[in-house]
């Protein structure tokens, strides 16, 4: 190969290979997220979870408010239910009365 040939195919190779080389060492170093908007969150995350420490663990206990509250918060009765369920208090004894060892998530 002469060295025109061997230039052209560096050059042709090299506007190949960099911007995918480019893309790979980009990715994650975007711009982060607004600050004030993951305090946001956080705060909202806080109050869902005040609100399902005030039941006595089951949604029904709710009061009409506390649910209206998670309905705002989180768009929908169904999606309430279901953080309800994921945030409610834990109860110690219902592990233990699960029957199952520690290592299976029983009590002990």
């Amino acid at each position: 190969m002469n060295s025109r040939k061997r230039t052209l195919f560096c050059i042709t190779a090299s506007a190949l290979v960099l911007p995918i080389l480019g893309s790979i060492a980009g990715c994650g170093s975007g711009p982060s997220e607004d600050p004030a908007k993951t305090q946001s969150r956080v705060d909202a995350v806080t109050q869902e979870q005040a609100i399902i420490d005030r039941s006595s663990g089951t949604y029904d206990s709710l009061s009409t408010a506390d649910k209206a509250a998670l309905v705002k918060l989180l768009g929908s009765e169904k999606q309430a239910q279901t953080a309800f369920k994921y945030m409610k208090p834990h109860t110690p004894n219902a592990a233990a009365q699960s029957g199952l060892p520690p290592s299976q998530g029983g009590g002990g």
